[in-house]
Parts: structure tokens; C-alpha cells; sequence
């Protein structure tokens, strides 16, 4: 009999044992999260810092400064009932390995709310989607598509960046978006977007050039293009265009071609340099002494500068 109640108080005291073991257990996880709840090892929270339209913030090794911001209803093929919201960005990588960055990277943020890149500016020259592979000490200028609602003038936008592990930092977007500049730009002036600037420094119009004729008339342009990029840039002839009113005209390549540096399919200038390249455009004789303006830059989700041929 002793040992039967031998065995019954060692079972007894085995069960103490287990429930004493959960207990501490439980209270044990009770104080390792709210040790680290004390220590905010959860989610970086927002201090309140805010970084302007042209300051420079450092996530990490990574240097972002935001140049401008714009909106558009429609980008190439793609369109939307809400704004497509593009950025202007400069990315440095300030460290000394190779740095590959991913859309969720880069974030557009209204309080709980988030926005990735958009997939339009794939279709963006120098836009951004997807993935971006910058070496040590470089930088580029990329184009930043957010597809939010239209009550964005109501809310308090932000771009959000994050450099792997490291604290993020948040770019402040205006309350409301800059308005298109309706300054009246002429021959002679040098109207930067984005890395390019572009000096309009003649024109004329003729009925022939070679031996390409026409019944109305050839409008012959010669600009300076100058990349204030540090890397080689391709330019596309359709992102110049002639435009009087609503009529718009493109570059007449075949016609080009009569030119030393006419723009071709494409063309391009070294950084830091200028080409004086050649546009031809034909329009109609009646249209000859309307208000027409050179139109240039990121035509598609429009990004543009205009230069009037004539002064008013």
C-alpha cells in the first residue's frame, strides 16, 4: 500500500511539475512581447519626418531626392479613371557594392494606405518597374507611375523608401499638384525636362529638300540637345514634336535623312554633351504662319516644354 500512494504522490507531483512548467512558460512569452513592444522591435514608426521636393534622403547606403511630381489621365496605351501620379527621381547608390532595388521598395503612402509602381511606366523612357540594378557610386534619374484615387488633393501623400533593413525615410508629395507652366518659351531659350535641355536655334520652310517634294511645305527645325546625364542617351524623333493648336505633327525621318544629324529612328548624345540635330516637319501652306510650338520631352504622360517659333 505505501508504495502504491508512493506512486500516487510522485504522479501528483509530476502534474504540479507540467502545470508549473506551462505557467512559467506563459508568463515567460507574456514578457518577451512586451519587452519587445517596449523596445519597438515591431514595425518603424512614423516620427513625423518629412523630406521636401528636392531634398536629398538617405535610406541605408541609397540617396533619394525627389524632383518633381506630376499627374496625367493617360500613359502610352494605358488609361485610367482615377491619376496616374509620376515621379521625377534621382537614385545614388553611396556604397560601395551593387545594389539592386524592387518595386517594394519604393512606396506611395497615405496613412494605412499604400501604392507600388504602376506597370505603365514600363512604357516610360527611363521609367521605373519592376526591378532597378545600380553599381557603387552611380546614379540615375527614373520615373516613378502611381495609379491612385482622385481625391489626392484632399489626402497627405508621401513616397516611402527602404534600403533593406534600414530605416525608411518619407519624401512629402505637394497637397496639390503643380500646374502645367504656361510661361511663353522662345527661339534662343534653353528649357530643361528631366536630363535633357533643348535650344530651338532656327527654322524655316521650304517645298523642297532633295529630291523630296511636296504640295505643302516642309517646316525645317534645328535644335540643340544637350544630356545633362552622366550616362549615353537615346532620344526618340515622335517625343519632338510641331505642334499649332490642337494639330500635331511628327518628324518626317525619310526627309531627315537629307541632313547631317537628322534625326533618324533614333539618335543619341553622350553625357554631358550636345548635338545640334535637324527636324522636319510638313504642314499644310495654309497653316503657314499659324502659332506653331516645338513640343519635346516625356510626350506620353506629359512631361513637356514647349518652345514657340514665333514671338507674340
Amino acid at each position: 500500500m505505501n508504495k502504491f500512494f508512493r506512486r500516487e504522490e510522485i504522479a501528483e507531483r509530476a502534474k504540479k511539475a507540467v502545470l508549473i512548467g506551462i505557467t512559467l512558460l506563459i508568463l515567460v512569452s507574456i514578457m518577451t512581447v512586451s519587452t519587445a513592444c517596449f523596445f519597438d522591435f515591431g514595425d518603424y514608426e512614423d516620427d513625423g519626418k518629412r523630406y521636401q521636393i528636392g531634398e536629398a534622403a538617405v535610406t541605408g547606403s541609397t540617396q533619394v531626392t525627389v524632383n518633381k511630381v506630376f499627374q496625367t489621365k493617360k500613359i502610352g496605351s494605358y488609361s485610367t479613371n482615377y491619376y496616374f501620379v509620376t515621379l521625377e527621381v534621382t537614385i545614388k547608390n553611396m556604397g560601395t557594392e551593387e545594389e539592386i532595388y524592387v518595386s517594394s521598395d519604393f512606396e506611395l503612402c497615405n496613412g494605412a494606405l499604400t501604392y507600388e509602381p504602376h506597370n505603365s511606366g514600363g512604357s516610360v523612357d527611363g521609367g521605373f518597374w519592376m526591378s532597378l540594378s545600380l553599381g557603387p557610386g552611380l546614379s540615375t534619374t527614373e520615373y516613378f507611375v502611381f495609379e491612385i484615387p482622385t481625391s489626392y488633393v484632399e489626402d497627405d501623400y508621401y513616397l516611402e523608401v527602404q534600403e533593406g533593413y534600414s530605416e525608411p525615410v518619407r519624401i512629402a508629395l505637394p497637397k496639390t499638384l503643380p500646374e502645367e507652366d504656361t510661361t511663353r518659351h522662345n527661339i534662343g531659350e534653353a528649357i530643361t525636362i528631366g536630363e535633357m535641355t533643348v535650344t530651338v536655334n532656327s527654322y524655316y520652310e521650304t517645298d523642297k529638300i532633295g529630291f523630296d517634294t511636296t504640295d505643302d511645305l516642309f517646316l525645317v527645325l534645328r535644335a540643340t540637345i544637350f544630356n545633362e546625364s552622366n550616362a549615353t542617351r537615346h532620344y526618340d524623333p515622335d517625343d519632338f514634336c510641331l505642334k499649332a493648336g490642337k494639330d500635331s505633327y511628327e518628324h518626317d525621318y525619310g526627309t531627315g535623312l537629307n541632313f547631317d544629324n537628322g534625326a533618324g529612328l533614333m539618335f543619341e548624345v553622350q553625357p554631358k554633351s550636345s548635338e545640334v540635330i535637324t527636324f522636319v516637319y510638313e504642314v499644310p501652306t495654309s497653316a503657314a504662319y499659324r502659332d506653331y510650338y516645338f513640343e519635346f520631352g516625356m510626350v506620353d504622360i506629359g512631361y513637356v516644354g514647349k518652345i514657340y517659333l514665333r514671338k507674340i
